[in-house]
């Protein structure tokens, strides 16, 4: 049991006036973040995801059930696949 993973970049990283395609990657022993098809980070993960209580969110992040660290910004899309 690894228990829990996060990936993240700095924002300053890209132009943020600019549309991005961000993908979140888990696989081959990694948990991945890409910009435009660039890995901007990465960290080690291998093993079965397990479920837990907390939401899944897209655009914040879960700290006791409640979201924070809300996005500031407009999604066009959002896509989830196995």
């Amino acid at each position: 049991e690894q228990g829990l993973r996060r990936v993240s970049f700095p924002i300053d990283r890209v132009d943020v006036s600019d549309w991005h395609d961000i993908v979140v990657r888990y696989g081959g022993g990694k948990l991945q973040i890409l910009c435009d098809g660039t890995v901007m980070a990465e960290t080690a993960a291998h093993g079965t995801l397990a479920p837990n209580e907390e939401p899944f969110l897209i655009g914040a992040e879960p700290a006791q059930g409640a979201p924070e660290r809300l996005l500031t910004g407009d999604l066009a899309a959002v896509g989830l696949w196995d």
